[in-house]
């Protein structure tokens, strides 16, 4: 009977060293298995196609968390523009679809609940910029019972804003070194320098890639007044085209000065030429104007960059009057002055929407009325409603008044503030943060960027803001804890114990 019993307790260990024997058959015919029921799924009609590449880029993102939720930011910022419309799992009736960022936004904030809980990762406390993203959330949908389409309005705070505003939230607690913080820098500069090289390519060849799930080439404008080209494809549209190279031009300027190798040197000499020129293919005048003012200012406090912003300048001088008689008269000097007056025709459109907020200034009109009522409310004499408002700031009075707009204003205020006070702090001789004063005019370059570009537009496409709120929770969402007199009082003194030498009697 013993041993029938020995034989039983050794056939698990002989089945072991059985399958580790022919785990290379094994291996061969799971692959091979995957790999024709991956086929026979993908030959089959569209939808299935893109669900079977849905689900498996949604597992791959699953991985990349799990390895470290940072990396989960970075694929978040450098995926979103290709692939977030056409990475779509379908919930059911009434349900919105999960794409890319309605996953990882989720996810990554579970992983990271879930390694707080077992103390493998440490939430910075909450700051008042965090109840400002929450009370903008919960405002915005307030607004959705007096929409013109309350489902989708939710589903549209979500996406434009909340889904933005967030990132300020994942990068103040993912960032934790100056390590961590030159791979998000890094990260958009690389999504810069290709999103310049496809305008460059879109611009000269007039082929259109990767659009949004559902456009239609052949019904897009593809051209300003006067036969410019205007970009369609990857950030749809010249203006998006416009602000994200501006705001990652000062960037790769910062990782050129900071960066000691000469193979990353030349890159980034290379992504600046083109960033440059593609930055002047949008035909953009608000981020050209915007691009210029905020180098203009961080040349005051960044003094690295203050001998190439003058050369720049001498540049950018000796070319247009070398190139004057071509400038002048032609399709990019109509383009530079047209309807400068009236803003490209934005003043009526801000007109009515102005009278629109005065009428409801409190709770708003709601999403999609504008388009609906304006109108009425125009001062030109004529009343055919406008499609847009052309103005971030006016969207958000008309759709949810004071409402929404006091709490985003604190959102975008809150860390400007902070910035300042940080920009002196980090000049003090016990500093111990990980950025330097210089770093923190990356932050006000961004914003100059981000205010200017919701002057003259509405943001249709989430990445154009979901980079400057991850720098703003980066740089200076970081450091808001140096802020605070007495812990910050606490934390010098521990810092000056420890660097004492120890006694040599200490017991």
């Amino acid at each position: 009977m013993a041993f029938v019993i020995q034989r039983f307790k050794s056939i698990p260990r002989q089945i072991e060293a059985t399958l580790f024997k022919i785990r290379a058959f094994l291996a061969a015919i799971i692959a091979i298995g995957l790999g024709s029921g991956l086929g026979y799924l993908l030959s089959g009609p569209q939808e299935t196609v893109e669900l079977v590449i849905s689900i498996l880029v949604i597992l791959i993102l699953m991985l990349i968390v799990l390895k470290k939720p940072l990396y989960g930011l970075l694929a978040l910022i450098l995926f979103v523009p290709l692939i977030e419309t056409w990475i779509e799992i379908p919930m059911g009736a009434g349900i919105p679809d999960l794409s890319f960022s309605r996953f990882a936004i989720p996810f990554m904030a579970v992983f990271m609940l879930a390694q707080g809980a077992i103390n493998k990762f440490r939430f910075q406390s909450i700051s008042l910029v965090e109840v400002a993203i929450l009370l903008t959330t919960i405002a915005m949908m307030s607004a959705a019972p007096l929409s013109a389409n309350p489902s989708s309005s939710i589903q549209e705070v979500f996406t434009r804003n909340f889904s933005t505003m967030v990132m300020y939230f994942f990068a103040r607690n993912l960032v934790q070194n100056k390590r961590d913080l030159h791979m998000l820098l890094m990260t958009m500069v690389i999504l810069g320098f290709f999103s310049g090289a496809y305008a460059i390519y879109e611009s000269s060849t007039g082929h259109i890639l990767f659009l949004s799930k559902g456009r239609a080439g052949g019904h897009i404008r593809t051209e300003y007044n006067g036969g410019l080209q205007l970009l369609v494809g990857l950030l749809e549209g010249s203006p998006n085209f416009g602000r994200v190279l501006a705001t990652t031009i000062p960037i790769a300027f910062y990782f050129l000065f900071e960066g000691k190798g000469v193979p990353r040197k030349v890159f980034l000499v290379v992504a600046l030429a083109v960033q440059f020129y593609a930055l002047f293919l949008t035909y953009n005048r608000t981020s050209w104007y915007g691009l210029m003012i905020s180098l203009t200012i961080i040349q005051f406090f960044y003094p690295q960059f203050r001998k190439i912003y003058i050369v720049l300048v001498l540049l950018g001088g000796l070319s247009l009057w070398a190139t004057w008689d071509r400038y002048e008269g032609s399709a990019v000097e109509q383009r530079t002055n047209y309807k400068t007056d009236d803003f490209n025709g934005r003043t009526p459109r801000w007109e009515a929407g102005l009278n629109m907020w005065q009428a409801k200034p409190i709770r708003g009109w709601g999403f999609g009325r504008y388009e609906q009522e304006s109108g009425r409310f125009r001062e030109d004499g004529f009343r055919k409603n406008f499609e847009a408002i052309e103005n971030g700031f006016l969207d958000i009075m008309v759709n949810t008044g004071l409402i929404g707009l006091v709490p985003y204003l604190l959102f975008l205020i809150l860390p400007l503030v902070s910035s300042i006070r940080l920009f002196f702090r980090a000049r003090a001789p016990n500093w111990d943060g990980f950025i330097k004063p210089d770093t923190i005019t990356m932050y006000w370059c961004a914003l100059i960027i981000l205010v200017f570009g919701s002057y003259t537009g509405v943001t249709n496409k989430t990445i154009v803001n979901m980079i400057p709120f991850a720098i703003a929770g980066a740089i200076v969402g970081t450091h808001q804890h140096y802020l605070r007199p007495v812990k910050s009082a606490k934390r010098v003194v521990s810092h000056n114990l420890q660097a004492q030498p120890t006694p040599r009697n200490a017991s």
